[in-house]
């Protein structure tokens, strides 16, 4: 399936983000897994679904297919000019009648965790998003408890539009309620 709108590199200061693809979605799916796989990781980002079952090679190659078969999702390989892997993002929900879409992060190498890298792969995220397809609206859902994670996208111009309740459940077994947060066109172009 051809999508036009998926560019080959999207490039920042310290950081890239190279969409998945068929020629390297083995070796990608593989890097994903690795980092999943230690407990350090694993326990700072339990809350995220990827990590509620056990993570397999073969679940992420086809969480993957789905990604590059899709119209209107994708995923992008966040890593360093080098090449050293840092984690995923996304844009999903790509509805080009409202022209909006929502975007996605996980910083998996824990090596560029509180170094600012996550607010940067969303800041190219929102540049592509808004100058290249010309979206009206980006958002995103967070834990309504990750109040870093909140303060960065405030940080970055989004707005919280309201609490989605017991939205996501958690490995333990309840419910916790998700912040969805956006930003429009508008205001991104007042933000930068």
């Amino acid at each position: 399936m051809e999508k036009n709108w998926v560019p080959e590199r999207i490039k920042g200061e310290r950081l890239n983000l190279r969409p998945i693809d068929w020629e390297n979605i083995v070796e990608d799916a593989r890097k994903v897994v690795n980092w999943a796989k230690d407990e350090e990781v694993r326990e700072a980002l339990k809350y995220f679904s990827f990590f509620q079952d056990e993570v397999a090679l073969g679940r992420q190659l086809r969480f993957f297919f789905r990604m590059i078969e899709s119209r209107n999702d994708q995923i992008f390989i966040a890593e360093t000019p080098s090449g050293e892997f840092i984690g995923t993002c996304g844009l999903h929900d790509l509805d080009w009648f409202n022209e909006s879409l929502r975007v996605g992060i996980i910083i998996f190498n824990k090596n560029y965790w509180r170094k600012g890298y996550g607010r940067e792969i969303v800041g190219l995220l929102l540049r592509f998003a808004f100058e290249v397809l010309r979206m009206n609206k980006v958002y995103l859902t967070v834990r309504a408890d990750n109040s870093l994670a909140i303060h960065i996208y405030q940080h970055l111009g989004f707005q919280k539009e309201g609490i989605l309740r017991q939205e996501y459940k958690v490995r333990a077994g309840h419910y916790v309620d998700l912040l969805r947060m956006s930003i429009l066109r508008k205001e991104w172009k007042k933000w930068r």
